[in-house]
């Protein structure tokens, strides 16, 4: 009985969904001549996680930042090269990246970053409301203002050359937070 060839994959002129990406990955592995069990193997997942990945019933864009760095050193490309391949979007690209140096990762910088949820206002050098979410470094090169846990509790910012007792939690990179205008009062014509 003769048996007929499956078509080869065909990577998805536009790729929105989890499955779109698992099509482009899979089209990428037949494109390099690469078997999903030997892939699955180089990145140290079982068969059939790495094809419920393909298959779209689990996202390749949030897989684990370990798994993630794993398959894209086993693909040898660059993060940027994976990210346009899978279309990961933007805000997966934190946790979807290689620790890999540059210019195929992104390094080990990326990993000393903390995000931390103001539960109280920070003040000091930089004042923010409580509720803001807060990323800071733990290397690098000193930034403009550190922010460190005082004895008591609270979260101080300070100036460079500034020196606050405490815990030093590390050095502000950014800050993300949201006003809700309909609180707020009407401005008053005076």
């Amino acid at each position: 009985m003769p048996t007929t060839k499956r078509p080869d994959p065909v990577a998805p002129a536009l790729i929105l969904t989890p499955q779109d990406r698992g099509q482009a990955l899979k089209a990428w592995l037949k494109r390099k001549d690469i078997p999903v069990s030997d892939f699955a193997a180089a990145i140290g997942i079982g068969r059939a996680t790495l094809n419920r990945y393909i298959a779209g019933t689990k996202d390749l864009a949030t897989a684990e930042q370990s798994i993630a760095d794993r398959l894209l050193q086993a693909m040898g490309i660059s993060d940027g090269e994976a990210w346009t391949l899978l279309s990961i979007p933007e805000d997966n690209r934190r946790t979807f990246r290689s620790f890999r140096p540059p210019p195929l990762g992104h390094g080990t910088v990326t990993r000393t970053l903390s995000d931390i949820r103001l539960e109280e206002p920070l003040f000091g050098s930089v004042a923010l409301p409580a509720g803001t979410l807060i990323r800071v470094s733990h290397e690098g090169p000193a930034l403009e203002h550190s922010v460190v846990r005082l004895p008591d509790g609270r979260l101080y910012a300070a100036s460079a050359g500034v020196i606050a007792e405490g815990e030093q939690l590390g050095y502000l990179v950014s800050a993300h937070f949201a006003i809700r205008l309909t609180d707020a009062e009407p401005l008053q014509d005076q």
